[in-house]
């Protein structure tokens, strides 16, 4: 996956904003809401925005995903709003001090639409409304749509790629006063309810999803609903 990162860095000229974001970002040793989940993001996006007919927001989709967990409260506060202020304050400042361009309108357009994608990630998601106008004649929601769609089916997926690292990342930031059990039981019922919108989730993501269920499901009766001594923590 390292590559394919690289070169979407590369292609959209984006390495003064990575170089940035390791510079800045305060949250690089959160268990989950790391550096490396945003890269990981960023290139399943992209990566699900293939599978679309027509791209225009490739750029502000690459922007939106390495900035949209900047300066996570790692699950000190439970309220997603303070997440979304923390990314968007942090692609704020990054854009001042980076000196990048306000009187371009192209890109000043392109800004206002990776803030529009951070916004959209917020938990839980509102549902995006169809509508092929414009917004205040800069975007077409239609086309917009299709990007917010594919950033949040690739956020969403990470919860499904099962690695004992990300299991304990997850609990440890947000669910550390939960036992292993119950956490395994509501994590699993969390992903089991997971619908994705863009074309490549469901189309591909599902599949993943089930799978990790299974696997999740498998662990939970190892661990626990085939012994008589539960063990609640690790």
């Amino acid at each position: 996956m390292i590559e394919g990162q690289l070169f979407l860095i590369e292609k959209h000229n984006l390495g003064n904003m990575v170089a940035w974001l390791l510079e800045h970002n305060q949250s690089q040793a959160a268990p989950y809401h790391n550096f490396s989940h945003c890269m990981d993001v960023m290139y399943l996006a992209q990566h699900a925005y293939c599978y679309e007919q027509e791209r225009p927001y490739e750029k502000a989709i690459c922007i939106a995903a390495l900035f949209h967990d900047c300066n996570h409260s790692m699950g000190f506060y439970s309220d997603d709003n303070l997440n979304t202020y923390n990314a968007l304050e942090a692609l704020k400042l990054a854009r001042c001090q980076l000196k990048m361009n306000h009187t371009d309108k192209q890109e000043d357009n392109m800004f206002f639409v990776v803030r529009r994608l951070i916004e959209n990630l917020q938990w839980p998601h509102e549902p995006l409304e169809e509508y092929s106008a414009c917004i205040n004649g800069r975007v077409c929601e239609k086309q917009y749509n299709i990007a917010a769609n594919c950033l949040r089916d690739a956020d969403l997926f990470q919860f499904c790629i099962t690695t004992i690292n990300s299991i304990v990342g997850i609990k440890k930031e947000s669910f550390s006063q939960m036992t292993w059990d119950t956490f395994l039981m509501k994590h699993i019922a969390f992903m089991e309810n997971i619908e994705y919108h863009s074309v490549w989730g469901k189309t591909h993501a599902h599949v993943k999803r089930d799978a990790t269920v299974r696997h999740l499901q498998q662990l939970r009766k190892l661990c626990y609903l085939s012994h008589e001594n539960i063990i609640n923590s690790i």
